[in-house]
């Protein structure tokens, strides 16, 4: 019999109790691990990266024992900068809030470790859990933008304009509302997927010569990720000649802002995972093509997704502008975005190969370069179809572009980095 909705709420964990969650989530999501790696793994990624330090762990627990060990479920949410667009013309939401600036970067929340153990499952808990936690973490209508500030939150909650996840249970959480103003009034609203596009790059497909020279793709390493971070964040969004304008938009549009502290989570992730297993490490974590910074500038870079694949974490592409030769034998790269698209590609099927993998995966890759896929479904020779699993879906609680009443704001630059 299920606990009464009423007598239920939603906690911060205590130290305990995350350390009991942990334990829950072992038997499903070790994938390998010993109980002692796997929660080395996960204390780890907490205590030892920037994206950590943003992780709350909270549990569904009666409101009159809240630190008890027996709580129904439990959910982890990361406090990110999302940067967020809207037309300069907007208005603001409510007559009280001051005007908003065309483009700031604000707060919103990633999702994951959606919990139940067996014995409380089939009773509504993760529903009850995943709907209060829209009141924990959304923006209060009408409350003016809370600026992102790296470092140490003062707070956290109550101060976000969406919140994200990757659903491996279909629509379900589609039907945890969330209650807003809306045309007609209040309207409820749960996350809603929205493109979970997969493109896939098969080893077996390389080319019979597909390296190309360390003198054109840089591989890239830890050390590269604070300061290729740090350039890619400051302007992340395609430009191309067929979309010179990206911020254009009637709707808006936001992203979770690809910084360090992501590709760190990310990678360490991985690290963690394979020295666990004494497995192989890939010799670099991505590569680069052009001067940093500059327009021709692009980069791909990925992580170990075993036990087949690398997956995409980020990939950029520039507009070249200059002719390179790729070898002293003259063999020239097509200097073209598509071809500088598929040398970074190769590469990293190089790389996949070498860790005995078979492919490469990613994410809405054709909408993040700017690019289109064929009628065939393939992009960048890779095939494009909708995925099952890890479905990315949104609640939007900020402003809208033209008030309570207008469209939310496109969720641009949606790839793999965002994933935890």
């Amino acid at each position: 019999m299920a606990a009464p909705a009423e007598e239920l709420d939603l906690f911060p964990a205590t130290p305990e109790q995350y350390h009991h969650s942990l334990e829950r989530q072992f038997e499903s999501w070790a994938f390998g691990l010993t109980f002692d790696a796997f929660v080395k793994k996960e204390v780890g990624l907490k205590d030892g990266t920037e994206l950590g330090k943003a992780l709350r762990c909270w549990v569904l627990a009666p409101k009159s024992s809240p630190t008890t060990l027996d709580f129904y479920c439990a959910v982890e949410t990361y406090r990110r900068p999302v940067v967020l667009h809207l037309p300069s013309s907007t208005p603001p939401p409510e007559a009280s809030t001051p005007a908003l600036p065309a483009t700031t970067t604000t707060i919103g929340y990633s999702i994951a470790s959606v919990f139940t153990p067996p014995k409380h499952r089939r009773k509504g808990y993760a529903a009850k859990m995943m709907t209060i936690l829209h009141d924990k973490l959304a923006l209060p209508e009408g409350a003016a933008l809370v600026p992102y500030e790296e470092g140490e939150a003062s707070g956290y909650g109550e101060d976000g304009v969406c919140s994200f996840l990757y659903s491996d249970v279909g629509d379900f959480y589609s039907r945890c509302f969330w209650e807003r103003s809306g045309a007609g009034g209040k309207e409820k609203v749960g996350w809603r997927v929205v493109s979970p596009l997969e493109t896939t790059w098969l080893v077996s497909s390389l080319p019979a010569s597909p390296a190309p020279s360390p003198d054109v793709l840089k591989p890239i390493t830890t050390s590269d990720f604070p300061s290729l971070t740090h350039t890619d964040s400051l302007s992340p969004l395609p430009s191309t000649p067929s979309s010179p304008t990206p911020a254009h938009s009637s709707s808006g549009w936001w992203y979770a802002s690809p910084t360090f502290p992501t590709l760190e989570w990310q990678v360490t992730r991985a690290t963690l995972s394979a020295t666990s297993k004494g497995a192989t490490l890939p010799p670099c974590w991505g590569f680069e093509y052009g001067r940093r910074g500059s327009d021709e500038w692009s980069f791909l870079t990925f992580t170990m997704d075993p036990p087949s694949a690398l997956r995409v974490l980020r990939f950029r592409l520039g507009t070249p502008t200059t002719t390179l030769v790729v070898n002293p034998e003259q063999v020239k790269l097509e200097h073209t975005r598509e071809g500088i698209a598929h040398a970074l590609v190769d590469a990293a099927l190089v790389v996949a190969k070498g860790l005995g993998f078979d492919k490469v995966v990613g994410w809405n890759v054709a909408a993040g370069l700017g690019l289109e896929v064929g009628e065939d479904g393939k992009v960048l020779r890779g095939q494009t179809i909708k995925r099952e699993e890890h479905l990315d879906a949104v609640t939007w609680y900020g402003p809208k572009a033209s008030g309570k009443d207008g469209e939310e704001p496109e969720w641009r630059l949606n790839e793999g980095y965002a994933w935890c």
